[in-house]
């Protein structure tokens, strides 16, 4: 599959976002119920998570490129569908999201490595595959 995990903070990866937390299935399943039932326990993971991603969609507006930080540590080639998983992490509007994808390929920092095409074997479409300038070296 290619990913690579690292350990690392994103600090110490040179990635200027916030770290958010993991906040698990329970505490999912607690928010869900509190709406439907009309009462509101106070969830401090979940309100460290959307202030942690609120702050990250602030960095990302005025730097979209961070994104493709984030999408090359963890794989050194990758897809249009790669960079918008990463970018879904941080911008749920659709609009704001379209417009932010489109800042995206157009960086000097995005290097189209390979073009889409369809592969005659399978007859399937196979997606243009990208890399960052930080990479080739």
């Amino acid at each position: 599959v290619g990913i690579r995990v690292d350990g690392r903070s994103y600090a110490e990866r040179g990635i200027d976002l916030v770290p958010t937390t993991h906040i698990g299935v329970a505490t999912k399943a607690i928010d869900r119920k509190k709406e439907k039932a009309g009462w509101s326990p106070k969830l401090e993971r979940i309100e460290l998570l959307e202030e942690r991603k609120a702050e990250n969609r602030k960095r990302i507006l005025r730097k979209p490129e961070l994104v493709l930080d984030v999408v090359s540590s963890e794989k050194s080639v990758f897809t249009h569908r790669d960079i918008a998983k990463v970018l879904h992490r941080y911008v749920d509007d659709a609009g704001t999201f379209r417009q932010l994808m489109a800042r995206i390929l157009q960086s000097p920092k995005l290097l189209r490595i390979e073009r889409e095409n369809v592969d005659f074997t399978t007859g399937e479409r196979m997606p243009a595959r990208y890399t960052t300038s930080e990479l080739i070296r």
